[in-house]
């Protein structure tokens, strides 16, 4: 499986502006948003890939991993260059991948790994685009405007 790069890290947390300011204070990075996904969660990003996530209602996905895990990293994303090979190769080692994102907006596709003893406990998204710029930015552009773009 060929890896481009790390995309970006999931941070699920209780409170998004004190998580925001924390990594804000601590990296030197600014966040945008937050904003409201439509989906049960508040979002905000930052230009390093950092994701924060607060969920807004329960029942959904974001809700889910936190009453489960607690706060922390949900997830990293990885961009792949081919989805299909990085799939067979996963499933070839005996991991479990969840296709979730498949054609999103005609242009990301993605996957994601269930935390397992093979994977050391972490939870991986593989995703593939043709963008330069990291996910984050690109779905961003599809919720609202970055002021850095």
């Amino acid at each position: 499986m060929k890896v481009e790069r790390i995309d970006h890290i999931h941070i699920i947390v209780k409170d998004l502006e004190a998580a925001a300011s924390f990594f804000s204070d601590m990296m030197g990075t600014t966040f945008v948003g937050p904003k409201d996904s439509g989906l049960g969660f508040k979002v905000a990003f930052d230009n390093l890939g950092l994701e924060i996530m607060q969920p807004t209602s329960s029942g959904n996905p974001v809700a889910e991993h936190l009453e489960k895990h607690g706060e922390g990293v949900a997830y990293i994303g990885l961009k792949v260059t081919d989805i299909e090979e990085a799939i067979a190769e996963l499933e070839a080692k005996g991991i479990s991948v969840k296709r979730w994102r498949e054609g999103w907006k005609g242009d990301i596709k993605g996957v994601r790994t269930e935390a397992s003893e093979k994977t050391h406990g972490v939870e991986f998204e593989l995703i593939e685009y043709k963008n330069v710029q990291p996910a984050v930015m690109a779905n961003w552009q599809k919720i609202g405007d970055l002021p850095w773009m």
